[in-house]
């Protein structure tokens, strides 16, 4: 139940902080489609930066317990990931 606490308060502050950014932009930019363009090409850069990161190895952090292939001395892969 807390990771789901935690989980819900992270979304929240991250709308709260990207509304108030979008808000400040638009009143600032000299056109609303600009900004929207710009919003979606940052969720897309961070998207993929997500991928990218869990491709290469990212989702391996949080690995714990006997079930944790690097504790046991392999991996689920075949090797070294490909990051590129």
């Amino acid at each position: 139940m807390t990771a789901v606490v935690m989980a819900f308060d992270a979304g929240l502050m991250i709308s709260a902080l990207s509304i108030g950014l979008m808000h400040e932009g638009v009143e600032q930019s000299e056109s609303p489609q600009e900004m929207g363009i710009a919003f979606f090409a940052g969720a897309l850069v961070f998207m993929l930066g997500d991928w990218l990161i869990d491709r290469c190895g990212g989702g391996l952090r949080d690995c714990h317990g006997l079930d944790c292939p690097l504790k046991k001395g392999r991996r689920t892969d075949t090797g070294t990931p490909s990051c590129f």
